[in-house]
C-alpha cells in the first residue's frame, strides 16, 4: 500500500512542460514558467477551494474553476495548447477591440483554442520577467474561463484576481545570476497545505533549460518509522549557498518537513540540498 500511494503521489507532480509558439519559441524564462503553471492550475485550484473562503470564491465562480480544471486535465498533452506571438511582427495580433489594444494573452470561447501571449510583453526593458507565478495563474484563469464559455471580463478578472491573491502569499521566488557569465537560474516554490502537503519545486533558466524537482525530492525521502506511508513535505528556509571552490555551480538549500502517517500523523524534519551547474543542469540532490 506505501508503494501504491507512492507512486500516486509522484505521478500527480511529475508534470512536463512543453514549450510552443507560432512566433518565437517559447523557450525564456518566462514562457517556461506559464507552462509548468498551466500544468500545476489544477492543484492550485484545488487547493483554493478546499476551504470554505479560503480564495472566497461564488458557487458560480467555483463551478468555473471546476471546469477550468477539465480543460487543462483534457489538454495536458497538447504541446500547442500555449502558443506565443509577437504583437510588433504581427500588428494588430492582441488588439481585440479599441479598449483593448496592448493585452498579454488572449484565446477563444472553445477548450480546443490555444492560449496565445504576446511575447513582447513578457519581459521588461531590460530583459527581466515581467511577471510571476501568481500573475501569471490570474492571466490563465482570465483565458481559460473564457474557453469554459464565459464571456465577461469583469467577471474573469475579478476570479483571476482572487486566485493570485491567495497565490502570491504561497509563492516564494528565488533567483541567482552568475557574476562570470550573467546567466541566470530561477528558483521557485509553492507549498500546498494538508490534507496532501507538496512543496512544489521548479527550476528554470534564462537558457529555456526546465525542471520540476518535486518527483525528485520524493525518491530521496523515506519515513522514519517501518509501516509508515509519506503523505508529503513542505519546504521553508530556502536559499541559495555559494561553493567557495566551484564559481560555475551553486547550491540550493532548504529545510524539508516531511509528513508520513502510521496510526497518527507525524512529521520530521530534514536538510535539503540542490547543486545546480550556470547551465541550470541538476549536479547533485541530497536529502539528509
Amino acid at each position: 500500500m506505501q508503494t501504491i500511494k507512492f507512486v500516486i503521489l509522484a505521478t500527480l507532480f511529475s508534470f512536463q512542460s512543453y514549450a510552443g509558439g507560432v512566433v518565437g519559441n517559447g523557450a525564456g524564462l518566462v514562457e517556461q514558467n506559464i507552462q509548468f503553471v498551466y500544468l500545476s492550475l489544477p492543484k492550485i485550484i484545488s487547493d483554493c477551494v478546499a476551504l470554505p473562503n479560503q480564495c472566497a470564491v461564488t458557487p458560480e465562480e467555483q463551478n468555473i474553476l471546476e471546469r477550468i480544471t477539465t480543460i487543462v486535465h483534457e489538454n495536458y498533452s497538447s504541446p500547442g495548447r500555449i502558443q506565443f506571438v509577437s504583437e510588433r511582427l504581427v500588428p494588430g495580433f492582441f488588439t481585440t477591440s479599441s479598449a483593448e489594444n496592448n493585452r498579454i494573452a488572449k484565446t477563444g470561447l472553445g477548450p480546443d483554442v490555444p492560449i496565445y501571449f504576446n511575447e513582447d510583453e513578457l519581459y521588461d526593458s531590460i530583459g527581466k520577467p515581467a511577471i510571476d507565478f501568481a500573475g501569471i495563474s490570474a492571466l490563465l484563469v482570465h483565458e481559460l474561463g473564457h474557453q469554459t464559455g464565459e464571456t465577461s471580463h469583469t467577471k474573469l478578472d475579478i476570479l483571476g484576481a482572487k486566485v493570485r491573491f491567495y497565490l502570491s502569499f504561497k509563492f516564494v521566488n528565488f533567483n541567482y545570476v552568475f557574476g562570470s557569465n550573467q546567466s541566470s537560474l530561477e528558483m521557485n516554490l509553492v507549498n500546498y497545505p494538508m490534507p496532501a502537503p507538496i512543496g512544489d519545486l521548479y527550476l528554470s533558466t534564462d537558457s529555456g533549460a526546465s525542471v520540476q524537482l518535486t518527483p525528485l525530492i520524493l525518491q530521496k525521502i523515506t519515513c522514519s518509522v517501518p509501516g509508515e506511508v509519506l503523505i508529503g513535505f513542505n519546504l521553508t528556509n530556502g536559499h541559495w549557498n555559494h561553493i567557495e571552490t566551484n564559481s560555475q555551480a551553486i547550491d540550493f538549500v532548504a529545510w524539508l518537513q516531511v509528513f508520513c502517517r502510521g496510526s497518527v500523523l507525524g512529521t520530521s524534519h530534514r536538510d535539503l540540498k540542490i547543486r545546480v551547474s550556470d547551465k541550470g543542469e541538476i549536479l547533485n540532490l541530497e536529502v539528509e
